[in-house]
Order: structure tokens, then C-alpha cells, then sequence
């Protein structure tokens, strides 16, 4: 406890300046002759801590004091800051302590000079689901929950859960399944239903892990459609600009997929100003599907 509450009195020195002993004395509760023992012990391992007296007086360190930080570059210590200031906003608050003290070690000031916003995790039922989640990693306990994959399939989950990542647009988990026996990915928007069990489990190293699943999916087919020029915001959003041909009357647009149930309701979210030209099993698809829909709408309500 005593060499925590060392290092804690340096980051503290290093971001306020100056404080006194009965200000640390309150923030550990401790008293203040043993913060006084805790300055002398810093004073003797090299650390040039000094007291002043008086109105204005305190503890504090030389102004050109830096912690030995020499095993990191410029670059790298930037780096270090970024990663926290983006786990920061998920309201990690670990990472926002961290965050502050490194800050004060690396002397660099917050230059904002990229803002991420993870503002889809704000809805409070999303984020229960994210810190629940988290707690279950880390402390090793097995989660069941229900969850819709890309064919709308429903199904019960057993799993182990390893590691909480954010790719694209989506936060994922990766997990060992109990009722598959492998690892997969499961995206958190069809994941419901999540509840902690008491069963523990012994943590599985995703490095050393020969056959991980991947993110990337099985694009065993390409799809080619023609969207009308007042749909440009979403082509753009929405497609690979190499995947687009910019004409004078629309957009044609090419691109790898996989034939599964979420490509179609993507495709028709797009409204009548999109056509699929191909392949024709995609085409003819399309076809029935909004044969079906509109026969909702004939019958006599």
C-alpha cells in the first residue's frame, strides 16, 4: 500500500503543483505525519520533493522534474494518450484516471486534436449491456443470452465471453460458444436477453487462438444495382467508391456479398429509386419479396 500511495503522491504532485499535507492526508486517510514519512521517503529515493511553510505553502516538486519516460518516443506517448481519450468516452473510468496521470507524466497537454463519439451506447439499455459484458470478462463469468444472426435465426447461447472490439460502425464480442464448441463473433445489436451466471471459467488467450473467426464475410457472389442520383448520400455512406461508376443519369454500382437474409431488407430499404440489375437469382428475389409486400396491402383491412 505504501509504494502505491508513493506513486500516487507523484502523479498528484506532477498535475496540481503544489498541495498540502493535509489535503493528502484526507485523500488516503491517512495521517499527516505519515504523509511527512512518505515525503521523506521520496526525498531519499531521489525524487526532489520539497515543503514550503507559511500562507501559500505546500508540497510540491522542481519545475524540471520528469519521470523517466525514455523507453517511449514522442510518437508513441501521443499514441498511448489517443487510445485512452477513445476508451475515455465510453465512459471508461479507469481509462480517464489513466488518462490524467498520464497526461501530467508525458507533460502533454489535451490538444483535442481528434474526437471520437461512441453516442449510440448513451440509450441506457445498450450500455447495461456493454458494462455487463465487461464485468463478465473480467471476471471470468459465463453469460447466456438470446441472439438473431445474419439469417434471422434465433437461438439460446451459452458462452465464455473473451474480448469486447469496435469495428466500422458496430461493437462485436468474441466468445467460446458452448453449444458450437468454437469461438465465434457475435454483433451486440442482436444480442438480447444477456444475463451473468456463477459458473466461472478459465480465461482462453484469443493469441494463441489457431482457428479465430473473422469479421469478414463470406463474399461468395457480386450484386450490381443502378441507384438514382437523389440516393448519392447513402451511396456514398453505404458503398466502397470503387465499387461506384458515377454516370449522368445514376449511379451503377458492383460489389462482393454474400447471399443472406440481411442483404435483401438492406437493398429494399433503399425505396424504388434502386434496381438490382444482377445476378438474376438476386433479381428474382427482390421480385417475390415485393410481390408479398404489396399483397399486404390489397387484402381489405
Amino acid at each position: 500500500m505504501t509504494s502505491s500511495r508513493l506513486f500516487e503522491i507523484i502523479y498528484i504532485l506532477l498535475e496540481k503543483k503544489k498541495v498540502t499535507a493535509p489535503e493528502l492526508a484526507e485523500r488516503f486517510e491517512v495521517s499527516v505525519r505519515t504523509i511527512y514519512r512518505d515525503i521523506d521517503a521520496l526525498s531519499s529515493a531521489g525524487i526532489p520533493v520539497y515543503c514550503t511553510q507559511g500562507k501559500g505553502g505546500g508540497i510540491g516538486l522542481l519545475e524540471d522534474f520528469v519521470m523517466d519516460k525514455s523507453a517511449l518516443t514522442e510518437e508513441e506517448q501521443s499514441q498511448i494518450l489517443l487510445s485512452l481519450q477513445c476508451m475515455a468516452v465510453t465512459n471508461h473510468m479507469d481509462a480517464k484516471k489513466l488518462l490524467s496521470r498520464l497526461s501530467s507524466l508525458f507533460q502533454k497537454d489535451d490538444e483535442n486534436w481528434v474526437y471520437v463519439d461512441f453516442s449510440r451506447w448513451n440509450p441506457r439499455g445498450e450500455k447495461e449491456l456493454f458494462e455487463t459484458l465487461k464485468e463478465a470478462i473480467l471476471n471470468r463469468e459465463v453469460v447466456i443470452f438470446d441472439y438473431y444472426n445474419a439469417k434471422g435465426e434465433y437461438s439460446r447461447r451459452e458462452a465464455e465471453p473473451m474480448q469486447l472490439y469496435f469495428r466500422g460502425m458496430d461493437w462485436y464480442l468474441t466468445a467460446f460458444c458452448k453449444k458450437s464448441g468454437e469461438i465465434r463473433i457475435f454483433k451486440l445489436k442482436r444480442l438480447k436477453n444477456l444475463v451473468k451466471t456463477e459458473e466461472r471459467f478459465l480465461r482462453k488467450d484469443i493469441r494463441d487462438m489457431k482457428t479465430m473467426p473473422s469479421l469478414e464475410e463470406k463474399k461468395d457472389m457480386e450484386v450490381s444495382v443502378r441507384a438514382e442520383k437523389s440516393l448519392g448520400f447513402r451511396v456514398y455512406d453505404e458503398f466502397d467508391p470503387d465499387w461506384i461508376r458515377e454516370e449522368k443519369e445514376a449511379f451503377y454500382i458492383t460489389f462482393p456479398c454474400a447471399d443472406e437474409e440481411w442483404l435483401y431488407g438492406w437493398l429494399l430499404s433503399f425505396g424504388p429509386g434502386l434496381v438490382v440489375l444482377g445476378p438474376k437469382e438476386v433479381r428474382s428475389e427482390m421480385k417475390r419479396r415485393l410481390r408479398l409486400m404489396a399483397g399486404q396491402y390489397e387484402e381489405n383491412i
